[in-house]
C-alpha cells in the first residue's frame, strides 16, 4: 500500500474516491506488510516476457501455487502476446480479456490469472506481476485515470508485487 500510495499521490488527490468509490489509502490504514515491490526494466517486450516466465517458474519451485499469482496488463495486445508466450511454456493460466468476464476465473484451479489492470478491481492475489508499464499512453488528459488504474493494480498484491517494463514513459 505504501508503494502504491507514494506513486498515486503524484497524480491523484489521496482523499478523493474515483467513480467506483475507491479511495487512495494512506499507508498507515493498511494491515499487512510484505517485501518491497520490485521494478524491472528490460530492453524488449520479448525480454520482459522471458523475465516474467523465469519469475513464475522460480516462485513455483519455491512452493507458490499458480493460483496465487496474477499477471496484469494495460493493453489487450500485450495480453495476447503474453498468452502466446505462456502457451509455449506449458504454464497453466486463465486468460481474461475485456470481452470475457472475470466470473470465468476460478481460484480453485491451479492456474495463473492473466487479466487487464482494469479487470483486476475487486480481486487479490498473493503475488501480482504488472507487466507493460512503459506501454501506457501518455495522454495528459487521462493521467489521473491511468494512475488510478495503476494504483488498483498495485493494491491487488497481498504479499509480492513485481512491475515490469520494456518501454519508457513518465510512469
Amino acid at each position: 500500500i505504501k508503494f502504491a500510495y507514494l506513486f498515486a499521490k503524484e497524480y491523484i488527490n489521496p482523499v478523493d474516491a474515483d467513480e467506483d468509490h475507491v479511495p487512495i489509502l494512506q499507508p498507515e490504514s493498511a494491515g499487512t506488510t510484505g517485501p518491497v515491490p520490485i521494478y524491472k526494466h528490460v530492453n524488449s517486450l520479448d525480454e520482459e516476457m522471458n523475465y516474467i516466465i523465469k519469475c513464475l517458474n522460480h516462485w513455483k519451485d519455491a512452493g507458490c501455487k499458480w493460483s496465487d499469482i496474477a499477471i496484469l496488463y494495460p493493453a489487450n495486445w500485450l495480453g495476447e502476446k503474453l498468452k502466446l508466450k505462456l502457451e509455449q511454456t506449458g504454464i497453466p493460466f486463465c486468460f481474461l480479456n475485456k470481452k470475457e468476464s472475470k466470473m470465468k476465473y476460478d481460484p480453485l484451479l491451479d492456474q495463473v490469472a492473466i487479466l487487464t489492470l482494469h479487470s483486476s478491481k475487486g480481486l487479490e492475489f498473493q503475488t501480482v506481476i504488472m507487466m507493460g508499464l512503459g506501454h501506457l499512453k501518455e495522454e495528459d488528459s487521462d493521467l489521473e485515470n491511468q494512475a488510478r488504474i495503476l494504483y488498483v493494480g498495485m493494491t491487488r498484491a497481498r504479499e509480492k508485487l513485481l512491475i515490469t517494463s520494456s518501454a519508457q514513459n513518465r510512469y
